[in-house]
């Protein structure tokens, strides 16, 4: 690791920004979660919730009391997704209704008229693309009530989301208990692995079969980034160190040379541009600055760069780049007194020479007050790069639109209607296919960031 490989220094063309005065965040009301499929509305769940993680395993623990979010990410807006039987996956993780503990090996029940069903609940567990064609759902059919065990359907796309296959689940009916986690990580474009109950299951064509896996740790150690391998860390209430999935065998491993930066809970999805660089976001050693880390050998060594002290505790590093060489880095925070937030936007800082040096991104002259037209939000909760140079984040506008866009390279952000859900989680890029998730459950996607549509997986 080469520290220090960048400089930091303020943009010329602008003064230093005065401290964000920041308002007063208020949560949103508890909505519903659970989408009834048939019905063409949300109901409630009852005790049976679905809660979201930032961890790509489901067996580590309970997930960081972290509002909304990536991934992965990766960074908002959302999928409405009308599931069936079947369902979507990538790495989210979700809590499920109740079920029989003592697994029973059967197919998942035929689709035909299954969501008119008057006893069963039928549910989005999560839906992930691999590209811009390729897509995977995992979803729950369960007992109203939670009287009995719950049935799970995996389903394909290779069209971009216009139609959907069935294909064989590996959770048998009963595998999972009520409360059990269940995530789903995509790596490269058919490799899919699933985690329940302490239990792991992989496919490395695309879910045409499965292998169950062993979940003890791995002792082996990544010496490269394979192509196609996403990067991240392990965050529960804290992180581990950064790992990688590999596409062909599912085997989560710790990179040999780390980053030479703590990762931080509140990232999105690492970014892999055209270029092949590796880039990460976090904390400079504990207690330290943010930093940006850049790879250009797949992982073999890595430059640090360390970003100003924030004004409240560090919460995430966000970077978004996709040539490798002009890239952002948010920084969040906690929220200062009387903002109860970890999402809190502390500064936007550039690049246009692939970290070497970094600059504050300065907000246009439209005062920066928490949500004001056209500043920086005081929030972020994800972030993506369009293709186009435009910039999106979701915020914690919750009760409005919450997805903003950026033309002027983040100096100010007017809102964007996205004419599908008012508040989004956040945004996924899947090589220039964008992928959202509903904070109330639900996808949408885009191909360019401005026109979205829900997914359906028609169940009929």
């Amino acid at each position: 690791m080469n520290r220090p490989g960048g400089q930091f220094g303020a943009d010329p063309n602008h003064s230093t920004p005065e401290a964000p005065n920041f308002g007063l965040y208020r949560p949103p009301a508890a909505g519903p979660d659970i989408l009834e499929f048939g019905k063409g509305d949300f109901h409630e769940p009852g005790a049976a919730a679905i809660t979201a993680s930032l961890d790509l395993d489901a067996e580590d623990g309970p997930p960081p009391p972290r509002p909304p979010r990536s991934r992965r990410a990766t960074v908002a807006v959302a999928l409405v997704a009308l599931v069936a039987i079947g369902g979507f996956g990538l790495a989210s993780r979700r809590t499920l209704p109740g079920a029989d503990a003592t697994p029973q090996p059967s197919a998942f029940p035929s689709p035909v008229a299954a969501p008119q069903h008057a006893d069963m609940r039928f549910q989005v567990i999560t839906v992930k693309f691999a590209n811009p064609l390729r897509g995977y759902a995992l979803a729950a059919a369960c007992p109203r009530g939670d009287a009995g065990p719950c049935r799970f359907g995996f389903r394909v796309t290779g069209d971009g989301g216009h139609s959907w296959d069935y294909q064989l689940s590996p959770l048998p009916v009963g595998v999972l208990t009520a409360g059990s986690p269940v995530t789903m990580a995509v790596a490269g474009d058919t490799g899919v692995r699933i985690s329940a109950a302490g239990r792991r299951w992989f496919s490395g064509d695309g879910g045409r079969t499965w292998q169950a896996q062993s979940t003890a740790p791995e002792t082996a150690k990544a010496e490269t980034i394979p192509r196609g391998a996403p990067l991240d860390s392990r965050c529960t209430l804290t992180c581990g160190p950064f790992r990688i999935t590999d596409p062909k065998t599912g085997a989560r491993l710790e990179l040999a040379h780390q980053p030479g930066i703590l990762a931080l809970p509140g990232g999105d999805p690492l970014p892999a541009p055209g270029d092949g660089s590796r880039w990460a976001g976090g904390q400079s050693g504990p207690g330290g600055p943010p930093a940006v880390a850049v790879s250009r050998d797949a992982g073999r060594t890595w430059r640090v760069s360390d970003l100003p002290v924030p004004q409240n505790p560090l919460t995430g590093v966000t970077v978004a780049t996709l040539d490798g060489q002009r890239a952002y880095a948010f920084v969040k925070t906690r929220g200062p007194a009387g903002m109860a937030t970890e999402n809190a936007l502390d500064a936007i800082y550039r690049t246009t020479d692939g970290g070497a040096h970094w600059a504050t991104v300065e907000p246009a002259d439209s005062p920066r007050i928490p949500h004001a037209p056209g500043a920086q939000p005081a929030t972020v909760i994800g972030v993506v790069l369009l293709r186009t140079g435009r910039l999106l984040v979701t915020t914690e506008e919750f009760g409005q639109a919450n997805v903003r866009f950026s033309d002027d390279g983040g100096r100010s952000f007017p809102r964007l209607n996205t004419g599908v859900f008012p508040e989004i989680r956040g945004i996924d890029d899947a090589g220039g296919l964008y992928v959202g998730e509903s904070v109330f459950g639900g996808y949408v996607t885009s191909s360019d960031g401005s026109h979205w549509a829900s997914v359906d997986l028609d169940t009929r």
